[in-house]
């Protein structure tokens, strides 16, 4: 809106003065950036990693930068608004953000401006865009695994349900994490399709075969068809989160059903995080194009990623 209106302003101005015009609304965006401002990231209709990792991006891209000198996380749903994919609450449950994290903390700042986004600073992390991210090197990872470890505190209940999960089942073994969206999400890949499950298989296959330490697969998938499938081949091996919600088999019209109406719900949320965080204690990860996916390889990033073909 900011350029259309500065477009309307040039076009009306005599072209003599243009010059004058643009030198002044440089100078003008430069003084903007001066004044202290902190953003307020607010959620947009999309799942849990999607947010999650906007938050990152705008700690990466946009803190110190633009006059933001802090940044607050604000997933507070208004009453009446319903969203589609941001299933994790309610405007009952008050700021969801603060349920799993503790709030972004900075050094005090007299912030004259309080900006609210929904928007990512810089979409190449998200979407299927993040496939060239996955391509480019680890240069991201460790770039947004400092803003993490320096940001993000993660709410001591979660914690130790993770470390319960690892311990008993996963620790002093090779880990194979493997993460398997349904069909509606091919939308999201860069070829437009999922892999099917033999081709996860064939990845896990050739790695059991290789190692011998004992190997155990974590696998997060919102699909408990594939779950039993998974058992069937791998048996004990398999190791997932119990009471999960998960659809009970793929959409018969993926297209149609990307977005599931799940009735708003933490546990939905605290699901998807103990999933991710799981992911990340593992060796390696076999995974497509994901949010989750991501968060995953810039939390743990030494984790080998396996983009399965």
């Amino acid at each position: 809106m900011v350029d259309l209106i500065k477009n309307i302003i040039c076009k009306l101005t005599p072209p003599k003065v243009r010059p004058v015009l643009s030198v002044a609304q440089n100078v003008a965006e430069i003084l903007q950036s001066l004044v202290p401002k902190t953003l307020i990231v607010v959620p947009h209709d999309a799942g849990f990693f999607s947010n999650f990792n906007k938050v990152m991006n705008h700690l990466v891209c946009s803190l110190h930068r633009y006059g933001i000198r802090a940044i607050e996380v604000d997933w507070n749903i208004e009453k009446g608004r319903k969203f589609n994919a941001f299933f994790y609450g309610t405007h009952k449950d008050g700021n969801i953000w603060e349920h799993f994290f503790e709030q972004l903390s900075f050094p005090p700042c007299s912030s004259i401006i309080r900006k609210k986004t929904s928007s990512y600073r810089d979409y190449s992390i998200t979407g299927s865009y993040a496939y060239n991210l996955y391509t480019s090197g680890a240069g991201w990872r460790q770039q947004y695994h400092s803003a993490f470890k320096k940001y993000i505190r993660i709410k001591p209940h979660i914690l130790q349900e993770v470390e319960q999960i690892y311990s008993q089942y996963l620790a002093g073994k090779y880990c194979i994490g493997v993460h398997i969206r349904n069909e509606a999400h091919k939308c999201e890949q860069p070829d437009g399709q999922m892999p099917p499950l033999e081709h996860y298989m064939a990845e896990i296959t050739h790695i059991i075969f290789s190692k011998k330490d004992e190997v155990k697969i974590f696998l997060a998938t919102d699909v408990e068809e594939y779950v039993a499938r998974f058992r069937n081949v791998f048996g004990e091996k398999v190791i997932t989160q119990t009471d999960v919600i998960r659809l009970q088999e793929p959409p018969i019209n993926p297209e149609n059903q990307i977005i599931y109406q799940y009735d708003p719900n933490l546990k939905l949320a605290e699901d998807v995080l103990k999933d991710c965080l799981l992911l990340a204690k593992c060796n390696v990860l076999i995974h497509r194009v994901s949010n989750i996916a991501t968060a995953v390889g810039y939390i743990n990033p030494s984790i080998s990623m396996i983009y399965c073909q």
